[in-house]
């Protein structure tokens, strides 16, 4: 039996941060024909939720495979390695936050940050290439809807916002085109319209225990839904 173990993407990427380290955790898993239930596709918002722990008052197993820094483009390119070739029963495929920062202002650098239509439309572009990759190999892709950040000055929050509703609202209409599974996360930090990422959060972006069981909350309803966890 073949255990896919993708090399270095050859420039310098976040992907690369845990490649060897998932190589090692997706073998073991294939060798021992252990399956997760989950896996969790994302960024470092996805890599630092302790997700095992928070789930397993369910019963469920769960791969995390976020990897901090990462874009829409190499969660896209790790897809067949962290996700399919441990055939879960589902994925939640969680990203674009990254992307996004590619289209802030380098002000130490003094350059312009790239062209926010074009970023929206590759994470938008990225994310249904992975659902249906998915999809066509056995495995229900979950959406996970992307939280807004709140960041301090110079950070351009209206910009970021543009973005990530724009792919929140692409990735509802996909869920629903499809009869896909989506988990809204964003959501669980927005109060009154206004974005309460601060009230859970260690920097505005991250968050902290409490901003992850309103994750969780948010998965388990969404699981209960498509019948993977019974009600």
């Amino acid at each position: 039996m073949e255990v896919l173990k993708p090399g270095l993407y050859g420039k310098t990427v976040a992907a690369d941060r845990m490649r060897e380290v998932y190589n090692e955790y997706n073998e073991q898993l294939v060798r021992l024909d252990i399956r997760p239930d989950l896996v969790l596709l994302g960024d470092s918002v996805t890599e630092r939720w302790a997700a095992e722990w928070y789930f397993c008052c369910c019963g469920l197993k769960v791969a995390n495979r976020g990897i901090g820094g990462d874009t829409t483009e190499y969660m896209e390119k790790r897809l067949e390695a962290d996700v399919l070739q441990l055939h879960p029963q589902a994925a939640v495929l969680c990203g674009g936050i990254n992307d996004m920062m590619s289209s802030q202002d380098d002000l130490w650098w003094k350059r312009p940050g790239r062209d926010e239509k074009t970023v929206t439309e590759e994470i938008c572009c990225n994310m249904e290439t992975m659902s249906r990759r998915c999809a066509d190999a056995g495995v229900l892709p979950i959406l996970g809807t992307v939280h807004l950040c709140d960041l301090c000055v110079p950070w351009d929050n209206a910009r970021s916002d543009r973005i990530l509703n724009a792919e929140n609202r692409f990735l509802k209409d996909l869920a629903a085109n499809n009869g896909w599974p989506l988990a809204d996360f964003a959501s669980c930090f927005m109060a009154d319209g206004e974005k309460s990422i601060r009230d859970y959060s260690v920097d505005g972006v991250h968050p902290d225990w409490k901003g992850y069981l309103l994750m969780r909350d948010e998965l388990i309803r969404c699981l209960r839904r498509c019948g993977i966890l019974k009600q």
